[in-house]
C-alpha cells in the first residue's frame, strides 16, 4: 500500500509541474527557481531526465513495454552530454537508451566500452 501511495504522490507532483510548465513562456524558462537558484529551463531538463531513467527502471524487465518518447530521451541525453567534456563523446555504436543505462550506472560498462572510451570510462557513471 506504502508503494502505490508512493506512486501517487509522484504522479500528482508531476502532473502539478506539468499544469505550471504549460503555462510558461521563453522568458520565464530563464528566471531563477528557488530550487538551489537553478534556472526554471535547468529545474524541468533535471526532473525530465530523472523521469526519463526511472521509466527506463520500471521497463527493464518488459521489453514490450513503451520507451520514454523521443523528447524525454533528447532531453536525457543532452543532459548526459552536458556531464561529459566537449573533448568526449558517447561510443557511436551506442542507442541513446544504452547511454542512459551506462551513464547511470544500471548497465556496466563493457571491455570494449572502456576501450572506446579511454580515460573518459572512468567517469562513469556520469550521474548516480
Amino acid at each position: 500500500m506504502t508503494e502505490f501511495r508512493q506512486h501517487e504522490a509522484l504522479v500528482e507532483a508531476y502532473a502539478g509541474i506539468t499544469a505550471v510548465v504549460g503555462d510558461l513562456d521563453d522568458l520565464d524558462l530563464q528566471r531563477p527557481t528557488r530550487c538551489r537558484g537553478w534556472l526554471v529551463a535547468d529545474l524541468l531538463a533535471t526532473l525530465t531526465t530523472e523521469a526519463a531513467v526511472h521509466h527506463l527502471d520500471l521497463t527493464v524487465d518488459l521489453p514490450d513495454a513503451p520507451r520514454p518518447g523521443p523528447l524525454a530521451r533528447t532531453v536525457a541525453v543532452t543532459t548526459m552530454d552536458g556531464l561529459l567534456s566537449d573533448d568526449a563523446v558517447r561510443p557511436a555504436g551506442w542507442t541513446d537508451e544504452e547511454y542512459l543505462l551506462k551513464a547511470t550506472g544500471r548497465l556496466p560498462l563493457t571491455d570494449a566500452d572502456r576501450t572506446e572510451l579511454g580515460e573518459v570510462a572512468g567517469w562513469f557513471p556520469l550521474l548516480a
